[in-house]
């Protein structure tokens, strides 16, 4: 791996999100407010080693992912075609 993207979004955000797909989306699960905040902590967990790792190396770009949706896509898409 060469390079990751890590969107940086706030608890609130990831957990209103996930409550909206699951409304949006028929095949998702039900999940309870206290699962949803159990998935996030477990994300949180396994993901703060990979961040650091990345980070430690030169080889992370954090993104706002508190914008607009189509706004932090655009905003990866011009970091991958300039190069970095």
């Amino acid at each position: 791996i060469d390079h990751i993207f890590f969107l940086a979004v706030s608890d609130m955000t990831a957990l209103e999100r996930m409550a909206r797909r699951q409304q949006e989306d028929p095949r998702s699960e039900t999940d309870s407010q206290e699962k949803r905040e159990g998935r996030l902590k477990e994300y949180e967990r396994l993901t703060s080693m990979v961040v650091w790792h990345y980070s430690a190396q030169n080889r992370l770009t954090v993104v706002d992912g508190e914008e607009w949706i189509p706004d932090v896509s655009k905003k990866m898409i011009t970091w991958l075609e300039n190069g970095g």
